[in-house]
């Protein structure tokens, strides 16, 4: 548990203390939303369903940039082939690194929160306690995916410039299903019919996950 305390630890000063962790993927929301907002300036008042496809694709493309510094660090300190031979076990490793880079979303996301409410005039805090529990569920899947495909760059599986090609087809129920709940909370006030939807995000983060953490070592039996 220690090992695993230590590799957070590192992990959340290192996203927070480098360009690519934090800063590149917030400068990246910030681009969408105020170009955005510029288009959509004689619209009045926007359509909850385009809010919510900024905020989501927004979010899928950060945890690329997010993940791919995570996996980055190790990659450029060689110390992949010291955890692989650690008693840490490569599992561990992996639920680690997706925790702190949804932790790390998680906060540029409040930060998308706080622009949208500036730039498109959405009331978005005003449904957090609402929007919490679908950001974390959602999080999730996107998070897990993106954590696999950045420990495939670092263990040379798969290029740099194919990540998001891969990551974003994979993650395109999560989308849909984050686009028609942010549309019911702000538009009724709940979830009104999005149940199915969330039983999809519930099941899609259970079959990843699983998936995910059985073929996560193999990305590394060859090194």
């Amino acid at each position: 548990m220690k090992a695993y305390l230590a590799i957070f630890k590192k992990d959340i000063k290192i996203v927070f203390s480098t360009k690519g962790g934090i800063i590149e993927p917030l400068l990246l929301g910030l681009i969408f939303i105020f170009t955005f907002s510029l288009a959509s300036s004689n619209l009045g008042k926007i359509d909850p369903i385009w809010t919510g496809t900024i905020f989501w694709i927004c979010s899928v493309f950060c945890s690329v940039l997010i993940f791919r510094e995570l996996y980055r660090v190790e990659e450029t300190y060689n110390t992949l082939e010291l955890i692989m031979i650690s008693p840490i076990s490569v599992e561990g490793f992996f639920i680690t690194k997706t925790i702190v880079g949804i932790i790390c979303l998680g906060f540029v996301q409040m930060l998308f929160l706080l622009l949208m409410t500036i730039f498109l005039k959405i009331n978005g805090f005003d449904y957090i306690i609402s929007l919490l529990p679908m950001i974390i569920l959602i999080d999730w899947g996107i998070g897990i995916i993106s954590s696999f495909f950045g420990g495939a760059i670092a263990g040379g599986e798969v290029k740099d410039s194919f990540i998001t090609t891969i990551v974003f087809p994979m993650q395109i129920p999560l989308l849909i299903g984050g686009i028609k709940i942010w549309e019911n909370l702000f538009t009724i006030g709940g979830v009104g019919n999005s149940k199915n939807w969330i039983n999809l995000i519930i099941s899609f983060d259970g079959i990843f996950t699983g998936i995910c953490l059985f073929l996560f070592p193999f990305l590394f039996s060859k090194r």
